[in-house]
């Protein structure tokens, strides 16, 4: 059974939506859901094997206060549109899945709020659905350290290769906690700006991977680039810390199909391998600490600092 809403839903106070009944009870909203006026309304929903979805904008034209879908309990998979627009569509939390979700599809273009942003669909992944040539950016305009972007599952595309960008300013940081990609419908490229900190598992992209953070990143798995993306197939990095055993390998081929370290790396005595096909350089412009072994195979090679 679903519950349906056609038309745009205007909330006038805190509203639950919860598929209370048969575990496969679902809800779909077809159109917009938005605060009623400039007061912040807080919005939930809630199944139990059902499925949510909601094809329109999520406080596009007025804010919500938080965003909760299915965050406490729930299996079925979520699937959303765009998130907010030009302004933030949630001033404080936005919570989706949980440990038990089948899968978080994002359909839309936009995810931008001011507070934190939580995916978690650990049973399955998180699908960026945009389509071919796309980009899905997420964003918190938040400054504070509450106010990280958190992606607790895999992050992978229905196949048609769309980028991903995520911006955290200030003290917000980007925690992705299982891998992007992994040979499964690769991203075409990745770029992280603007936050605090980032944490890193393995990426895999076919293209571009750019992450640019205030106090560093923390790299706990291989960095792939399958090199056949339309466009520059680079790899860049400000400040570093590896974790255990990291390679980055970028198959481009092309002249700027590089590997750049443009910060300091903080080795705590595990290795580093990079491996760049022909034409593509690496070059490393801070210090290396603890780096346990660092081996290089590129073009040309320029170290601008004590490895």
């Amino acid at each position: 059974n679903t519950a349906t809403m056609t038309g745009a839903v205007v909330l006038a106070g805190n509203v639950t939506f919860d598929s209370d009944g048969a575990a496969d009870n679902s809800l779909s909203f077809s159109s917009t859901i938005d605060s009623a006026d400039a007061t912040d309304r807080n919005l939930g929903f809630t199944t139990d094997g059902g499925s949510i979805t909601i094809s329109g904008d999520i406080g596009a034209t007025n804010d919500l206060a938080t965003l909760d879908i299915n965050q406490a309990s729930g299996a079925g998979t979520v699937t959303i549109d765009d998130l907010g627009g030009a302004n933030s569509g949630v001033r404080g939390i936005t919570r989706i899945g949980n440990a038990n979700t089948a899968s978080i599809t994002l359909n839309g273009s936009t995810y931008k709020t001011t507070g934190a942003q939580t995916y978690n669909a650990s049973a399955g992944t998180v699908i960026l659905g945009g389509g071919a040539s796309s980009t899905t950016t997420i964003s918190t305009t938040g400054a504070t350290d509450s106010d990280d972007i958190t992606f607790s599952s895999q992050v992978h595309d229905t196949g048609d290769n769309p980028s991903l960008v995520v911006n955290a300013p200030g003290s917000a940081g980007v925690i992705v906690s299982a891998a992007v990609g992994a040979g499964v419908n690769n991203l075409e490229a990745l770029t992280i700006s603007g936050a605090d900190t980032a944490s890193l598992q393995a990426v895999t992209t076919d293209g571009s991977q750019s992450i640019t953070t205030t106090n560093g990143a923390t790299l706990n798995g291989t960095m792939t680039i399958n090199g056949v993306s339309s466009s520059t197939d680079a790899f860049s990095v400000g400040n570093v810390t590896l974790g255990a055993g990291i390679q980055v390998v970028n198959s481009g081929g092309e002249d700027a199909d590089d590997v750049t370290f443009s910060g300091t790396i903080t080795g705590g005595t595990n290795l580093l391998n990079i491996d760049v096909a022909t034409n593509g350089d690496a070059t490393f412009s801070g210090v290396g600490t603890g780096v346990g072994a660092l081996t290089v195979d590129a073009d040309t090679i320029t170290l601008d600092a004590a490895m």
